[in-house]
């Protein structure tokens, strides 16, 4: 249930009468009605609508209400939603098996359409509020592992090459302070490409550092991005890269205007490509492209590389994740946060095999209003 949209109701029940007067009392109030008229039925409903509350007779044929409550409990994606028994039966014994099924409420027939409506009035608004607090506590709860990656970073990936950056310097320092022999001199020389590696690790570590707290607090207002621009933006980013590992490019044409960040979809493009250009074959190639899917984008970046196994591709996306220590440098953040930012954004992300070879990652994100069909 959203703000947007009605509340949904199940009604269950087997009684002609009975669903007809309930179902016109709860439309008039506003409210989505399915109707289900035995238990079994109720079971199957529920599971594929999930519903925001359950009216649920207690006396049916085939599965009493009971039963079909015990077994709305048993599932997880029907145990949260209320059930409220609709039945004659007022003695205290009736009441507590209810209870003892996953009840929450009774109903007492002959119906009274005042209580009906407040009753299950009450129960939709419990049922909203229950999913604003299990939301901010998804929030709270993400926002804590968004902490914790953060002071991981910190105390590991940037404290390790600052150590190491500061032992460099130390030594060329100490080299530089006397003369220098021919081939002490190359020995210098040769540090700075080094230093410069390094200093570049820090660089994409505090780079990700900024963008996952940009993340955590939100796209905020989203607008229309030109994929096109923001795949150049982080091309000219990596343009040395590229350069050094005499990659090919393939870029896909028309490329669409979608909803979002500029800034945030460049990051994505950047991640995915350095990837790429970390783990790809020898000589590089890379492909970009992308189809429509609805009013959705869906992009793809393939490799040439060794590929990922299944047991790989399932973990690919979490946070710290490398799976070739020694063939480049990292902080194993980067795939973690194109699924961050794509989730953030209302899209998804995946990684598959490649037919030909390599790995296969996409994205989808929704289509700008103007280029939806």
């Amino acid at each position: 249930m959203s703000d947007a949209s009605p509340p949904t109701v199940l009604l269950v029940d087997d009684t002609p009468e009975n669903i007809g007067l309930l179902l016109r009392e709860l439309e008039l109030g506003g409210m989505r009605v399915l109707v289900a008229l035995d238990g079994l039925e109720a079971l199957e409903v529920a599971t594929r609508a999930e519903p925001d509350v359950i009216l649920l007779d207690v006396m049916m044929p085939r599965l009493d209400g009971y039963e079909t409550c015990r077994r709305l409990k048993a599932m997880p994606r029907t145990r949260p939603i209320p059930v409220l028994f609709m039945t004659a039966l007022t003695d205290t014994e009736a009441k507590l098996r209810g209870f003892a099924a996953g009840g929450v409420d009774y109903i007492t027939k002959p119906f009274d359409r005042e209580e009906v409506r407040v009753r299950v009035a009450t129960h939709l608004e419990l049922r909203r509020a229950q999913r604003v607090v299990a939301e901010r506590g998804r929030l709270l709860e993400q926002r804590a592992r968004d902490t914790e990656a953060l002071a991981r970073m910190v105390a590991h990936d940037l404290r390790n090459p600052l150590s190491t950056l500061a032992g460099g310097l130390a030594t060329l320092e100490e080299q530089l302070a006397g003369p220098l022999e021919p081939d002490e001199r190359g020995e210098v020389a040769g540090m700075v490409p080094w230093l410069r590696d390094v200093a570049g690790q820090m660089a994409d570590a505090i780079d990700a550092v900024l963008l996952l707290l940009d993340v955590t607090r939100g796209p905020g207002e989203l607008a229309s991005v030109d994929s096109r621009y923001a795949l150049q933006l982080a091309l000219d980013r990596i343009d040395d890269r590229v350069l050094a590992r005499g990659a090919t490019i393939e870029l896909a044409g028309g490329m669409p205007i979608i909803t979002g960040r500029a800034t945030w979809l460049s990051e994505v493009w950047f991640q995915l490509l350095d990837n790429a250009i970390k783990y790809g074959g020898e000589p590089l190639e890379v492909r970009v492209s992308w189809a429509r899917d609805g009013e959705r984008a869906r992009f793809e970046l393939r490799d040439n590389g060794p590929g990922l196994t299944p047991e790989q591709r399932a973990r690919v996306f979490e946070e710290f994740t490398r799976f070739h220590q020694a063939r480049a440098r990292g902080n194993g953040l980067g795939l973690a946060l194109v699924r961050r930012v794509i989730e953030r954004l209302g899209g998804e992300v995946g990684v598959e095999a490649s037919p030909g070879g390599g790995a296969a990652f996409w994205f989808s994100l929704p289509l700008a209003p103007s280029e939806r069909a």
